[in-house]
């Protein structure tokens, strides 16, 4: 399974560094290719997973070091040794997205003095709208889970055998709710919030066992969903803000009948009131 893992995330490299140099010319072709893929649900979904999964310290970059960060935070929750077999799949997944979302940050040397110092990817930063960018290309054309990058199909197994500790094969709310808390970092209250609602989204009300199976429809969903409402937004808390009510004016109600009249329909046309009325 290792061997499978590198090899993918060595052709994920030479892909992603391919979107750098290939077209050195045609910037603007690239960037409208990735701006025009994702919808506005995803570039919201994919936002949350930047900031609420890796800028865990909020400086609004990403570096080598958070997606270490989230490897060890994974490791610590899971009481995973180093030498078990989910945590060496978690650190080819950290590797993959290292090579996928920092690597082709390093500008290219390759006509330049071979005096030039080597660069420290660990100087590398990527920034909300370079890793929208990169989500861009690498989700255009892409309609199933299965012709993902294999380092990313392995992801949501990682984070599934993560959640799971009881070893079931079923994820609990209980089991949902530990991983909100220490790995996402929400407070109690927060959780309290939208664990419920967040169960209940990825267990279609109950009548599903969140096994691995539907939580990798999850997390299918997170990913390639398009539009609102699908339970891939509860994978790594609610990736998608809630709609602000509408504010209803309940002024007619309480009028007197001769103030009546900007309220009517009848007259509405001779009126300058231009607010809708319920």
């Amino acid at each position: 399974m290792s061997g499978s893992l590198s090899s993918s995330v060595s052709s994920s490299r030479s892909y992603c560094a391919t979107w750098v140099k290939r077209f050195p010319s045609d910037d603007d072709v690239l960037n409208d290719r990735a701006n025009s893929s994702l919808t506005e649900i995803q570039k919201e979904k994919l936002s949350h997973f930047f900031s609420h999964v890796f800028d865990m310290d909020r400086d609004d970059i990403i570096s080598v070091q958070d997606f270490e960060s989230l490897t060890e935070r994974i490791r610590h929750f899971s009481d995973w040794s180093t030498n078990s077999g989910d945590y060496l799949v978690l650190e080819q997944v950290q590797q993959g997205f290292i090579e996928t979302f920092i690597h082709p940050l390093k500008p290219d040397t390759s006509s330049e003095a071979e005096s030039l110092p080597p660069i420290d990817i660990n100087k590398l930063f990527l920034s909300i709208e370079d890793w929208l960018w990169f989500w861009g290309l690498l989700l255009e054309g892409i309609k199933s889970y299965h012709e993902l990058p294999i380092w990313l199909q392995y992801f949501p197994k990682v984070i599934f055998n993560a959640i799971n500790k009881s070893g079931t094969g079923i994820i609990t709310r209980d089991e949902l709710s530990a991983f909100y808390s220490s790995v996402m970092g929400f407070s109690a209250q927060r959780v309290g919030e939208i664990l419920d609602k967040a169960y209940r989204a990825m267990t279609a009300n109950g009548d599903y066992k969140l096994n691995y199976s539907l939580y990798r429809l999850c997390f299918a969903n997170f990913l390639l969903g398009r539009f609102p409402n699908g339970p891939g937004q509860y994978v790594f808390g609610c990736a998608i803000k809630e709609p602000a009510t509408f504010p209803i004016d309940y002024t007619a109600m309480n009028a007197k009948p001769e103030d009546l009249e900007c309220f009517s329909l009848l007259e509405r046309a001779s009126s300058n009131r231009s607010s809708i009325i319920v």
